[in-house]
């Protein structure tokens, strides 16, 4: 754009694949809309960038020189090359934001110093100065510096920073800066430099100054720790604002502070709230700053960092709105005070502690952000966000867990829930079984389900979390009926357990000697014409993924003595990450005359328990109703026919695997199976004490027991049974 050229952008999205140059008074205009360059963006020679609000992205370096005028307005910019604006080149800052993601961008001026006013540095990104002619980096507002982030004053350029200062990462300057400033008392001002200072300059009165009138008295500079001096100061006012400039001071190593070096502070002191009547925390008649029957406050709990709160003297505070309560120094819930968190509300912990004798109440759709790693806890257990001596957390709430560290969810969670939602990289641990009726949303890290919990979710939003799921193989050594609940490969499904015999096992097939070890895991291929032995097939590699609803059958080594190969003691423990099976499973069941005539080797696809006997839950066409599963403990095959057997009831759990057998296809119907989200259940098999029924179906059962080795045989006795076999008919496998 040149000569006088005009490029305007209203509510749009621009987005440049190359460079953009402006020049001989070519100008951009952005109102509400977006400029994405992703190459160089040059200003020159006259011309502006007029932003009101809107947005400016440039992938590579931008300058601004030859008389460009760059007007900032309130827009978000972000430079993830250099930036380059040198003497005639003009940015006006506005109340803009300015965002530098670049590793490293580099601030070139040129013997000009530079305003922005809100600035910041993004993590794993580096943000310097060139280091020439003394210039002054100035930020008007505040300037945050991520965690990872890196800011480098170099050789003689100053920076001053106006507002607040949020430092995660690191800022390193030769010459000092005021890195903070806090205030006591309404008489005291606590300054905070970045580096030690001299002392007789950093102490002399007469190189400060504050605005609106006050007087500095006196000056006490910190020998015990040289960054820090206090001024004793004529009566600030709570909650203004304030400005302190400062000349004529240097490091301890002689570096000089910038000229005029100006920082704003607002006095804040310590304040408790108390609830005054039950009302809305919104409302500040709701609390006194002087007792539980004092004068209405003129601000609520929150307002400022460091406050205090307490809910008693019979009243009920409710939240009615979203609060971030975790600046709070302490929020005590009295004995007759109530907390409650309605419909619609928010209540952000982060890792705050709400503690006290009286009660917690979070309600039908409310929402509790929980960022302690300990979760949340039931009543009478002091752990968690919450501990309170009373506590009701509904099972239709909303629960999110954000916290900085690996988290549990804790005792207090319900077992069902309505949304749940998880936001931590470092991982949380589901402490009971989970049912979720809304939306489980997975934005970062894994939820964790320990081995022998479920859980059920059948509405899930996945950004970039994850699920995993264990569980313990424990026993003899021996072979294990196994299925996945999660999307994997086998490498991922197996990691945890010695394999060989195929490609990429732990004892890689490819490399001699494993080449000569039998395989360890196998698939039934049930279309196969051979023999039995043969239709146990291998996978071909270990970075095959898994089919849902396939059952595997794994050999468990243990330690076998004498073979230094296999010298890990059982358990193992199975521990698979991705996302789990959703929808309707088709288990592709088939019947072979020519081969197993319908021995199908399937496995529960879900991370929850499946029910058998729930006919709503499954599509069962020409299937016999039993299921077979191996008890390694026993050597022998366990039973369900849909009413009776040596399992007890038609619960399978996660990760178990069973045989079924598909029939002769009837009437042009093939054999067909397939299970739905509505046979997921949170019942045990371990736990269900039976299936209720009206009518109890007559039953003679029999133990038979030889040298060691037991089983059983049930007779059952139907209206409709059949003399030939039927569906309810089982084989002894």
């Amino acid at each position: 754009i040149r000569s006088g050229g005009y490029f305007n952008v209203q509510d749009a999205t621009v987005n440049i694949t190359g460079d953009a140059e402006f020049k001989g008074n070519g100008n951009l205009s952005v109102n509400n809309g977006s400029v994405n360059i992703e190459g160089n963006a040059s200003l020159s020679g006259g011309g502006t960038f007029d932003f009101n609000n809107g947005s400016l992205s440039v992938g590579e370096n931008a300058s601004f020189t030859g008389g460009g005028t760059v007007n900032a307005g309130n827009a978000e910019m972000e430079f993830k090359g250099n930036l380059e604006v040198p003497y005639g080149g003009t940015f006006n800052p506005g109340t803009s934001t300015v965002t530098f993601s670049g590793n490293p961008s580099q601030i070139n001026t040129n013997g000009d110093d530079l305003n922005f006013y809100n600035v910041t540095v993004s993590s794993g990104s580096t943000l310097q100065t060139d280091g020439s002619n003394e210039n002054t980096i100035t930020i008007e507002n505040d300037l945050t510096v991520e965690k990872g982030g890196h800011v480098e004053i170099q050789g003689d350029d100053t920076i001053d920073i106006q507002g607040n200062l949020d430092n995660q990462g690191t800022i390193n300057s030769q010459h000092p800066f005021i890195y903070n400033i806090t205030t006591p008392s309404l008489t005291e001002v606590l300054i905070t430099f970045d580096q030690e200072m001299d002392p007789q300059s950093t102490g002399q009165l007469s190189n400060y100054s504050i605005n609106k009138g006050i007087s500095i008295n006196s000056l006490t500079f910190n020998s015990s720790n040289k960054r820090q001096v206090l001024l004793n100061v004529s009566s600030l006012t709570e909650n203004v604002e304030y400005e302190l400039k400062v000349n004529n001071i240097e490091s301890d190593d002689g570096e000089e502070i910038s000229e005029n070096h100006l920082k704003r502070f607002i006095p804040i002191v310590d304040i408790t709230y108390y609830s005054r009547q039950s009302g809305s925390w919104d409302n500040p008649a709701s609390w006194s700053t002087e007792s539980h029957t004092g004068n209405p406050a003129s601000e609520i709990p929150n307002y400022q960092d460091g406050e205090e709160a307490v809910i008693g003297d019979n009243h009920t505070i409710s939240l009615d709105s979203k609060q971030d309560i975790s600046n709070l120094d302490e929020l005590t819930i009295d004995n007759t005070g109530t907390l409650v968190v309605g419909a619609g509300d928010t209540l952000i912990t982060n890792e705050f502690i709400i503690i006290g004798g009286g009660t917690f109440d979070l309600k039908s759709d409310g929402t509790l952000q929980i960022g302690s790693s300990d979760g949340i806890s039931n009543q009478g257990t002091n752990t968690g966000n919450i501990q309170t001596e009373y506590r009701n957390y509904s099972n239709a709430a909303n629960y999110w867990y954000k916290g900085s560290s690996k988290q549990k969810t804790g005792s207090g969670l319900p077992l069902q829930v309505n949304d749940l939602r998880f936001n931590n990289n470092a991982n949380v641990k589901a402490t009971n079984n989970l049912e979720v009726t809304g939306t489980l949303y997975l934005q970062n890290g894994s939820l964790i389900i320990p081995s022998g919990q479920a859980l059920i979710a059948n509405n899930q939003s996945i950004i970039n979390g994850n699920l995993t799921f264990k569980r313990i193989l424990s026993g003899d050594p021996g072979w294990r009926m196994l299925s996945s609940p999660v999307s994997a490969s086998f490498n991922n499904f197996l990691k945890n357990i010695i394999t060989q015999g195929y490609e990429g096992a732990y004892y890689d097939a490819s490399v001699a000697p494993n080449d000569t070890l039998q395989p360890n895991v196998l698939y039934y291929n049930e279309t196969f014409e051979g023999t039995d032995n043969q239709r146990w097939r291998v996978p071909s590699s270990a970075s095959n993924q898994i089919t849902q609803g396939v059952g595997y059958n794994v050999y468990l080594f243990g330690d076998v003595s004498g073979d230094e190969r296999y010298n890990n003691m059982l358990p193992d423990t199975l521990s698979v990450t991705g996302q789990e099976h959703s929808g309707p499973i088709n288990f592709n069941v088939t019947y072979t005359a020519e081969a197993d005539t319908g021995w199908n080797f399937v496995g529960n696809p879900y991370g929850a328990p499946i029910n058998w006997d729930n006919n709503n839950g499954w599509t069962k066409t020409n299937i016999d109703q039993t299921i077979y599963i191996w008890d390694p403990d026993e050597n022998s095959y366990k039973t369900w026919n849909g009413s009776t057997g040596t399992l007890g009831n038609g619960i399978i759990p996660p990760f178990q695997a069973f045989w079924i057998k598909a029939n002769i296809p009837q009437n042009n119907s093939q054999p067909e199976l397939l299970v739905s989200k509505e046979a997921k259940t949170m019942q045990s098999a371990f736990d269900f004490v039976g299936k209720s029924t009206s009518d109890k179906i007559p039953e003679i059962e029999l133990h038979l027991k030889h040298e060691g080795t037991t089983n059983q045989i049930f007779f059952s006795f139907y209206e409709d049974a059949k003399v030939g076999k039927d569906a309810r008919d089982a084989y002894h496998l």
